[in-house]
């Protein structure tokens, strides 16, 4: 898991030290200003030596995580033609790779290999053709979709909804590693450009490619959909003040132990709170259960950020947990909590969920099956029972509700 992090951190690290490059001399700093660069000391060569091994092994890890979706995903892949949208970015990223181990080679050159690092710099001039001018801009077109084409975002975005049934943990994760990979090989492109305008004596151009790319990256942090993480965080300087700060940026993000499917009746969210077992006392109404429901819709709203939940009847219940993969309600013992661990909620040992009882149109319990109506509480690995025989049973609650009208957007694409 650390070493995942870390990738995951490869863009952030990027950003952060071209920043530092912007504002800072080439004396303490060389990103962005090692080819142009004649005197460089060996402590700055060290430095940037240690940084460039972090980025390449940080992308590294990104791509043998991106390469095993691929695989896993190969059918949904093919379905929404992804490899045909993400095609432009194969030369860019090929061209990452090689630029990464010659700026890799001549920040581990000796100072004093006068000839070894005049035969690398040529080696990465050759390398960096004026088209390298251009890798941000062609970066940000395939990421956004620009002219009436594809985002490759939206393009992912189809295959995860395309590949999971269960859209939760999983799916979220998905997304925010394909993001961070792309970022990272961005930003690499971004820091080859820099160099070669720095290169060039063009320090205005290379100014206005990190403004474009923070403008840019803010934009298609906006087409993302469904992300783990609710907030980006990620290091930007300011040429004027000389000052590198930390933005950051909400994005669209999936919220923690909810995951959403497709049922009968339309698209269904559920969340599973545990934070707060619910004792039953001496009433049939579900909403005076432990001091009343609202503190535990107010949990829910503070995960999910929405208050329209219900918890659900027997026969709801029932259908919820087996479409999850259990097996319920076939009069016999119950086992759901290995289905709902793997779709990504985070289940206590021996878990117990209640149901609602059976309302009628207007809310009120339908109570004619004894005082407590028919609510119930599976227990898993045991058979369930009525809680009226016990009244200091307890459980869990899996809530659910019905996506509001565009609420989808904030998962997925509306043609996904």
């Amino acid at each position: 898991m650390a070493a995942l992090a870390e990738a995951e951190d490869a863009a952030e690290s990027i950003g952060s030290n071209l920043a530092e490059a912007v504002v800072g001399p080439v004396a303490s700093f060389a990103f962005g200003q090692l080819l142009s660069a004649t005197g460089i000391t060996t402590d700055s060569q060290a430095q940037m030596s240690a940084q460039l091994d972090a980025i390449i092994s940080a992308i590294a890890t990104l791509q043998t995580t991106i390469d095993a979706f691929r695989t896993a995903f190969d059918s949904a892949i093919t379905q929404v033609n992804y490899d045909v949208v993400a095609q432009p970015l194969d030369d860019l990223i090929a061209t990452n790779a090689t630029l990464g181990g010659l700026f890799k080679d001549l920040a581990d050159r000796d100072p004093g290999d006068t000839d070894g690092i005049a035969n690398t710099k040529k080696l990465i001039r050759a390398e960096m053709d004026k088209s390298i001018a251009d890798a941000p801009a062609t970066w940000n077109n395939a990421l956004a979709g620009a002219a009436g084409t594809t985002s490759v975002l939206v393009a992912w975005n189809r295959v995860v909804h395309t590949h999971y049934e269960f859209f939760g943990p999983d799916a979220a994760g998905a997304i925010q590693k394909h993001w961070a990979y792309l970022d990272s090989q961005q930003a690499q492109a971004v820091m080859h450009c820099v160099e070669y305008l720095n290169d060039q004596g063009d320090h205005d151009g290379a100014l206005r490619t990190l403004a474009d790319w923070q403008t840019n990256r803010t934009a298609q942090l906006g087409l993302l959909r469904g992300m783990r993480d609710a907030v980006d965080n990620f290091q930007w300087a300011n040429p004027t003040d000389k000052t590198v700060s930390t933005v950051s940026t909400p994005v669209k993000s999936l919220p923690p132990n909810v995951v959403i499917t497709t049922v009968p009746d339309g698209v269904r969210m559920f969340c599973l709170i545990i934070s707060a077992w619910v004792q039953h006392g001496d009433s049939d109404d579900v909403s005076t259960f432990n001091g009343g429901l609202p503190p535990l819709e107010s949990a829910v709203h503070w995960q999910t950020g929405c208050w329209n939940w219900s918890v659900m009847p027997i026969p709801e219940l029932i259908d919820a947990l087996n479409h999850f993969g259990g097996n319920v309600g076939g009069g016999g013992a119950d086992y759901f909590a290995d289905a709902l661990k793997q779709h990504g909620f985070t289940v206590p040992d021996g878990v117990r969920l209640w149901s609602d009882v059976t309302r009628d149109a207007y809310g009120n319990p339908q109570n004619q099956d004894g005082y407590y109506g028919t609510r119930s509480i599976f227990v898993d690995g045991d058979s369930w029972w009525n809680p009226s025989t016990n009244w200091g049973d307890n459980a869990c609650i899996l809530f659910q509700r019905s996506l509001d009208s565009g609420e989808a957007d904030n998962y997925w694409y509306a043609n996904a």
